[in-house]
């Protein structure tokens, strides 16, 4: 907002010393009034123009508060945990879902949430209450609706928000959901950190110290591999001559870097980027009505009528004295 307002102030002055240049000329080299009215007129309507060129091109380099250049599509990371080595039977009915949300980009000041679900899907499900903690630069305002009141949780630094789900017997125990407002303050990549604590809980169907295996979705499509790297779509077999086959994270191999997403199944952690971009700091209509307005002005400025304005004032003031 303040960059804004620093432009209207800056393109308002250069069209008023343009308009003095004018006031000059006209005064000074032209005598016929309405020779005068004309060169004036037409100063004004290039400055003009010439400022709403201006305020275009700026509106198109920083978006506006509600445009849709800010809202990156939403990243979305879904960890299928099972016991492993696994067979169908056992992936069906025995394991968890871990799913992260957040968005690929956003605007200064701009609200977003982070979202991390657990879900149990081995028979009969029984999640315990979930407690995850999240951390952020100093960058980055964040809170959570999903207090943990007056739960302990040691090592907690004041760049680190701790989120609990309820611990209701009488509650759906099959998912979890924690979510986490965030607001990031300067422009640049801000990156976040999740981790599940305590996960998975030690009367589950997994030993996390122990065997297992975890595939991974990214928006949606699966994860493969071949010998040399991953790949993210809708693929498998062969293609190119290369085969690949289901990306399985396991105790030898526990982390990876999937796009934006860094996940370590050994601590339980996910880091993942979210962009912040500057903006105009108002809304796509405010800025539309600012625009024209400036641009009005500066046309106004750009004729030189304010300086025959105090010209007239002077002279009236002299004529007084």
């Amino acid at each position: 907002m303040l960059a804004l307002i620093t432009f209207v102030v800056i393109s308002s002055g250069v069209a008023a010393g343009l308009g003095y240049i004018v006031y000059l000329i006209t005064r000074r080299k032209i005598r016929t009034s309405w020779l005068r009215a004309i060169i004036s007129l037409f100063s004004g309507v290039v400055i003009l123009l010439a400022t709403a060129v201006v305020f275009i091109f700026y509106g198109f380099l920083i978006p506006a508060t509600d445009s849709q250049v800010l809202v990156g599509k939403q990243q979305h990371l879904r960890i299928s945990l099972f016991p492993g080595p696994s067979d169908s039977a056992v992936m069906q009915d025995k394991g968890y879902d871990i799913e992260i949300f957040a968005p690929e980009s956003t605007g200064i000041d701009q609200d977003f949430s982070f979202r991390l679900s657990v879900s149990d899907f081995h028979s009969p499900a029984a999640l315990p209450s979930l407690t995850a903690i999240l951390s952020f630069p100093a960058s980055v305002q964040a809170r959570t609706l999903n207090s943990c009141g007056n739960k302990s949780i040691p090592g907690i630094a004041s760049d680190v928000i701790a989120a609990c789900s309820p611990n209701n017997e009488n509650s759906d125990r099959s998912r979890f959901s924690l979510t986490w407002d965030v607001t990031p303050t300067r422009a640049g990549s801000v990156v976040l950190a999740a981790e599940l604590l305590d996960f998975p809980p030690a009367d589950g169907p997994i030993d996390i110290s122990g065997n297992w295996q975890a595939s991974l979705e990214l928006n949606g499509n699966e994860v493969f591999s071949n010998e040399n790297e991953t790949y993210v779509g809708p693929i498998r077999g062969s293609a190119g001559g290369v085969t690949f086959i289901p990306f399985f994270l396991t105790p030898g191999k526990p982390s990876v870097q999937i796009s934006n997403f860094y996940l370590d199944l050994s601590s339980m952690q996910v880091r993942v980027p979210v962009q912040v971009k500057n903006t105009l700091g108002v809304s796509g209509r405010t800025y539309t009505l600012l625009a024209l307005a400036g641009s009005i002005l500066a046309g106004a400025l750009g004729t030189g009528w304010f300086w025959q304005l105090v010209q007239i004032v002077r002279n009236r003031k002299n004529t007084g004295s």
